[in-house]
């Protein structure tokens, strides 16, 4: 049958045949068990058609010298319970927000701030260069400006 695979949070593939993929957790049934540190777990479960139940368990490993993880599976004991350990330093409390932060290379500013700030700068511009240009140049005295309200009628 058909594989919906929207509420799978992890799968198995079978590495002697890549047709057969097993939903070995899905993201209603995640658990958290331990506190933070190094002994915090999350659960996943999945039964399948034949009822065959299958649940994975991903240890949470800090390490702060790991950004932004990897993840190693520790093998399936007991049958049917797929062991894995993420390592990061995300693992740790409080380090994945500077972490992640510190990683950024782009800046925190919006597009549309940007073009607000080179809108302005224009317009400061075109103000200070139209009081130099009526201040220097002897014929302009602003004549368009006063003219302005009878072109426009």
């Amino acid at each position: 049958g058909d594989l919906v695979c929207e509420v799978i949070a992890l799968s198995q593939v079978c590495q002697k045949n890549d047709d057969l993929l097993y939903n070995v957790g899905t993201q209603k049934s995640v658990r958290f068990s331990g506190s933070s540190g190094n002994n915090l777990k999350v659960t996943y479960a999945s039964i399948d058609a034949s009822q065959t139940t299958r649940i994975s368990v991903v240890e949470l490993k800090c390490d702060e010298s790991v950004y932004p993880g990897t993840l190693a599976s520790s093998g399936e004991k007991p049958k049917l319970q797929y062991n894995l350990v993420f390592t990061s330093k995300c693992c740790c409390p409080d380090a994945c927000e500077t972490a992640a932060s510190s990683s950024s290379s782009g800046s925190n500013l919006s597009v549309g701030l940007i073009l607000l700030i080179v809108f302005l700068v224009l317009l400061v511009v075109c103000f200070v260069g139209g009081v130099l240009y009526l201040k220097f140049v002897p014929e302009a005295k602003g004549t368009f400006w006063v003219t302005l309200p009878a072109l426009i009628k």
